[in-house]
């Protein structure tokens, strides 16, 4: 009864309704040395979750106890596991999480370890504090050479580091799509330099959104990006962050006339052409003003969502060190 109840407090189960279809992970939890009642219990709480955020994200995870995965285990046949094991010593905690495929073989289901997958072990400190800290360190998938600007005002004003860095993320994510646009009020965090996390992506880019790839012409384009800068005074959410492409815009021109010198991929852009824009579904429903997107031919993209392509794209990389390099130029007459 107390492991359940830990577990639920963990935020490792929810209701069933969140939990539809097949999970990625089954996270088999070992629990000892833990009291019932008091500030343990409440810091376990976030020790669990710390694990679930910082090693799987945003992925579908359900969890068991040791005794009915051993109990059970034939029924997680080919099933991804990851056994995590919190051990109160008195003075302090120690713990372990190691990852494996539940593979049928001759002498019955075993676990075969993962290559690469997460794995962990932790000993000492009077306090969950430095655990946690561990942990999050666990769910590291590259390194900022540089801090990633992406706070308010700035990422709605204009160009920064980590604006070109994401949409370089959704472009790369969108074979064959010439151009990539996304809201800045998606982004809602900077990042310092120093490792980047699971963690800190969730902090960045709290919404969970679709990729959508929409076909348009050129004079579209335009008029996408006079959207974008339409209510610039008012550091709109609407301003975008891009990739594949380069324009320049004079805010003390008139709204609906203050875009010029687009070009896609190096070339001028051609108003009756017809573009791939890959770009968020929020925007390709017309949220945010752009409505004009709305009757545009639309073709989901097969990743997940935005923040696994971040992903995949900043681990692969590694070492982040992104520049502003102008793509976005602001001119005015002033």
């Amino acid at each position: 009864m107390i492991l359940s109840l830990l577990l639920f407090w963990a935020g490792l189960q929810a209701p069933p309704a969140a939990r539809e279809g097949p999970e990625d992970w089954i996270l088999v939890t070992k629990i000892r040395g833990i009291g019932s009642g008091g500030a343990e219990e409440r810091e376990l709480k976030g020790i669990f979750r710390e694990i679930e955020i910082a090693c799987f994200g945003r992925m579908k995870c359900r969890a068991v106890s040791l005794e009915e995965y051993q109990r059970t285990r034939e029924a997680f046949g080919g099933r991804r596991v990851a056994l995590i094991e919190v051990r109160g010593t008195g003075e302090g905690y120690e713990a372990s999480l190691r990852t494996a495929t539940v593979t049928r073989q001759e002498q019955g289901f075993v676990e075969v370890p993962i290559a690469g997958g997460p794995s962990f072990q932790y000993s000492g400190h009077k306090t969950a504090g430095s655990l946690v800290r561990a942990v999050r360190l666990l769910g590291t998938l590259a390194h900022a050479e540089v801090p990633l600007e992406g706070g308010y005002p700035e990422v709605r004003k204009g160009e920064t580091n980590f604006g070109d860095l994401l949409a370089e993320a959704l472009l790369a994510g969108s074979p064959g799509a010439d151009l990539a646009v996304f809201n800045a009020g998606s982004l809602r965090a900077s990042l310092p330099a120093g490792p980047v996390t699971r963690g800190d992506l969730l902090t960045a880019l709290p919404y969970r959104q679709r990729v959508v790839e929409v076909r348009l012409k050129g004079e579209t384009v335009k008029a996408v990006l006079e959207n974008a800068v339409a209510e610039y005074e008012k550091t709109s959410g609407a301003f975008l962050q891009v990739a594949g492409m380069a324009f320049s815009f004079d805010p003390a021109l008139p709204a609906g006339s203050r875009v010029k010198g687009v070009r896609i991929r190096g070339e001028a852009l051609v108003r009756d052409r017809e573009y791939r824009l890959v770009t968020l579904e929020y925007v390709a429903r017309g949220g945010d003003g752009y409505a004009v997107l709305k009757d545009c031919g639309q073709t989901p993209v097969s990743s997940p969502d935005f923040q696994s392509m971040v992903e995949d794209h900043i681990r692969k990389a590694g070492k982040l060190r992104p520049v502003v390099d102008g793509r976005i130029r602001i001119e005015s007459r002033q």
